[in-house]
């Protein structure tokens, strides 16, 4: 939980907080051939490489904060030179890869194949065999023109990119590989330029090209002998950067405290642990996404991002479809958690309960399915699959919760067939089509449907197949929720 405490919010308390509780979590491991030494040894281990990197990252942000002057010109000079190695690197690529294609196969089919491989790379690169002055065989992209190109390595752009080219001959052969160095706006939009990498690596976004023979400064980028350009970076703002550099620690923090996240619910799913430490830990889950920046991770997945999910209905826990599919699993390995340690309610409290869920339970996934938000560009089949699983996991809480209620007023061994509820569920799936009506949605005993394949799945007698049940009534509901909350989505745009 301080972990996501200090991705909120980087400060040194929270550092020292986080450093303690890794010490506590090693101290705490089990002796050597103890059941969970082995889980609690790598929970420890990620733990102390958040640290670590948090650590590193503190140090970034105190000098940002502290010594701007210093800490400028440290990145500026880091930037250009990291630049110019990469454009190096990328030019001595390309003197290989064109000298490489003139020996590509007489057979334009084989030739093409042959060409494929040396275009691969992050960034943008492309390549052209001339036979006789006309093109043979080409891969890859090519965003400036390569037909007068004769030079042996030069640069070449125009009003949208910059590109570097290298050329080797052979008889009646002439191979251009070309690399996209930069892309000005829109096109930056379009392409995948080397000096975005470079950007990500740096957490700089103004670098600037020049002649080699400027005397304005920056590195000067050297290909085979040959003097290009010169490459530096401009006035650095101290927000920007600091936004940036805090971001770029988001990420890499962000990944391993969710590696810690998954050690933790294995550390809580250990058959010898009791009860109370497991939902302890699963507390601290539960805790720790409350207070998780979610949004901050937006630009990287859709998961966190609120314009394509966000219900109010649970704060932070449903900001975001990852944000719900979280919290929906954290419950769900509550709730079965109960079932493992065969918690027995009272039956008026238990009757009182079942009833409760399931007579909201439809309305609640109902209000969560009303968080789903069709972007104008439209609906990847990736968006489409997380609001499903999501919805899907909440369902699973809903239905395994009444079931775990459901077996302190009936038992185990007793109970209706569970392929009523499958029934019901199927037939309630099949007519959610046919009922929804524009703009108003479904009428409202539609609701009570659903409402009886919950309550008949919660009295359903238990068998091997229990899980099953659950995920062809879960997988149903949240199928149908989700094609009506698109819906009523596109219609409302």
């Amino acid at each position: 939980m301080v972990g996501a405490l200090w991705l909120r919010s980087p400060s040194i308390p929270y550092l020292t907080a986080c450093a303690l509780a890794t010490a506590v979590a090693i101290l705490g491991a089990p002796p050597t051939g103890q059941p969970g030494r082995r889980r609690t040894l790598a929970l420890s281990a990620a733990l102390g490489a958040f640290v670590v990197l948090a650590a590193i990252g503190q140090r970034q942000i105190g000098r940002i904060d502290g010594n701007w002057d210093v800490a400028r010109e440290e990145l500026r000079h880091r930037a250009s030179r990291g630049a110019r190695e990469a454009i190096e690197e990328a030019g001595a690529g390309l003197v290989d890869a064109a000298r490489r294609a003139l020996a590509a196969p007489e057979s334009a089919a084989e030739a093409f194949s042959m060409l494929d491989p040396l275009v691969a790379g992050a960034s943008e690169h492309g390549i052209v065999l001339y036979r006789n002055q006309r093109p043979f065989a080409w891969a890859g992209m090519v965003r400036t023109s390569v037909q007068q190109s004769v030079l042996p390595v030069d640069v070449a752009g125009s009003a949208l990119y910059l590109t570097l080219r290298a050329t080797a001959v052979r008889g009646s052969r002439r191979a251009v590989a070309v690399a996209l160095i930069h892309a000005n706006a829109p096109a930056d939009r379009l392409t995948h330029s080397l000096e975005d990498l470079l950007e990500r690596r740096f957490n700089v976004r103004n670098f600037s090209y020049a002649a080699p023979t400027d005397t304005g400064g920056g590195e000067l980028v050297t290909v085979a002998n040959v003097p290009l350009m010169r490459v530096d970076v401009g006035p650095l703002d101290r927000e920007t950067v600091r936004v940036q550099t805090l971001e770029s620690i988001r990420y890499r923090n962000g990944a391993i405290l969710a590696l810690a996240f998954a050690l933790l619910l294995a550390a809580a799913w250990r058959p010898s642990l009791s009860l109370g430490a497991r939902a302890a830990l699963l507390a601290a889950a539960l805790l720790a996404i409350g207070v998780a920046p979610f949004s901050a991770f937006s630009n990287a997945t859709r998961l966190f991002d609120p314009a394509v999910y966000f219900s109010p209905l649970g704060r932070a826990f449903t900001a975001s479809v990852g944000a719900l599919g979280l919290t929906a699993a954290v419950i769900l390995l509550g709730i079965l958690s109960l079932q493992r340690a065969r918690v027995r309610l009272p039956k008026s409290v238990a009757l009182a309960a079942l009833l409760v869920l399931v007579a909201l339970g439809p309305f609640l996934l109902r209000d969560l399915a009303r968080g789903i938000s069709s972007p104008p560009w439209g609906v990847s089949v990736g968006l489409w699959a997380a609001w499903q699983g999501t919805l899907f996991l909440a369902a699973m809480v809903v239905l395994v919760g009444t079931v775990t209620i459901g077996r302190t007023l009936i038992g185990h061994s007793r109970g209706i067939p569970p392929a009523v509820a499958i029934m019901l569920a199927l037939a309630a799936g099949v007519l959610g089509p046919l009922l929804w009506r524009a703009p108003s949605g479904w009428p409202a005993w539609y609701t009570v449907l659903w409402a009886a394949a919950i309550g008949t799945f919660a009295l359903a007698r238990r068998t091997r197949f229990f899980l099953l049940t659950a995920t062809l009534v879960a997988g149903t509901g949240a199928a149908t929720l989700v094609w009506g909350a698109a819906a009523r989505r596109r219609v409302e745009l």
